[in-house]
């Protein structure tokens, strides 16, 4: 067994972030008021961006970093399904429970590609997405399913992300 292969099904991290444009930052943060009163913890680290961190949080959510090493620790991301993410989380293998408001072309066609190519599975609000992600990473089956299908995809970053996507907006 491939001892990278071993390290990433054993890695249970998940991200939750909203991304820098600031449109979902409401939903997530009151989402993430509700993750921590009902104490539901990952099996390790929950990686949250710095912008909807509480003044005081528990033990098990670090402060989100976006570094290479991040992402490697990360088997599920919860986020608002920007290019840049959605790359760093292919890259890396991490199944995509993505949210973004109905008024959000780019977003909505995003996670439409995402969901078209089994890669990751819609969410009516960040809360829900993170319930999705607590599932999946619960699943053994779920996440070699997942890992064997992204292990197909070209890993060369956002470039290879933008193509992919502009190929569909072409059909």
């Amino acid at each position: 067994i491939d001892p990278s292969f071993v390290e990433m099904i054993q890695n249970k991290d998940i991200l939750f972030s909203c991304g820098l444009g600031g449109e979902e930052e409401e939903a997530f943060r009151s989402s993430l008021e509700k993750i921590i009163i009902e104490d539901l913890r990952p099996p390790s680290y929950l990686h949250v961006e710095p912008s909807l961190l509480p003044e005081n949080y528990p033990d098990w959510i670090k402060k989100a970093d976006f570094s290479k090493e991040m992402f490697d620790k990360c088997i599920a991301v919860c986020i608002r399904p920007g290019l840049g993410t959605i790359s760093d989380a292919l890259v890396t293998r991490s199944r995509i429970f993505p949210y973004a408001g109905k008024n959000s072309f780019e977003m909505s066609h995003n996670i439409k590609i995402i969901e078209e190519m089994n890669l990751g599975l819609n969410s009516s609000s960040p809360f829900e997405s993170y319930k999705k992600a607590l599932s999946f990473i619960s699943s053994s089956k779920e996440i070699d399913e997942h890992i064997y299908r992204a292990s197909h995809l070209r890993t060369d970053g956002v470039f290879a992300t933008s193509n992919l996507i502009a190929s569909y907006l072409k059909k």
